[in-house]
């Protein structure tokens, strides 16, 4: 393994350490680069863990190729969630029938319309 991304937070700070360490092993007569991207919150578990235990913090780590690394500020996206929906078509139909409207009267010629006449009419400029 040659990286390792840990951006959640774990349950154990050892784990931390144990999964960048993996990526520092030597696989191979060839100096290999290891990568790990790390949190904020790993990045401070990393540093302590490393002093903790080596007596190291990441700075000498990252340092001790001679070539300064560059850091990176990434932003997690969270996934598009997809729904399918199902198109759900309904037709309505009106259907005129003689006998309801005779239920219905209104009474309009028993109705005072007097609040409802004109008082007044503007001159049209």
């Amino acid at each position: 393994m040659f990286s390792v991304a840990l951006f959640r937070s774990p349950k154990s700070k050892v784990f931390v350490l144990q999964s960048t360490m993996r990526c520092l092993r030597s696989i191979t007569e060839i100096q290999q680069t290891a990568r790990a991207y790390l949190s904020k919150d790993n990045y401070n578990i990393l540093d302590e863990e490393l002093e903790k235990n080596f007596n190291l913090n990441i700075n000498t780590v990252t340092t001790a190729g001679g070539v300064p690394k560059k850091e990176y500020h990434i932003k997690i996206v969270e996934p598009v969630i997809n729904i399918s929906l199902s198109e759900i078509k309904k037709n309505y139909t009106i259907k005129k029938s003689s006998n309801d409207l005779e239920k219905f009267n209104l009474s309009l010629d028993k109705m005072d319309i007097s609040k409802y006449n004109l008082l007044k009419r503007l001159k049209k400029v």
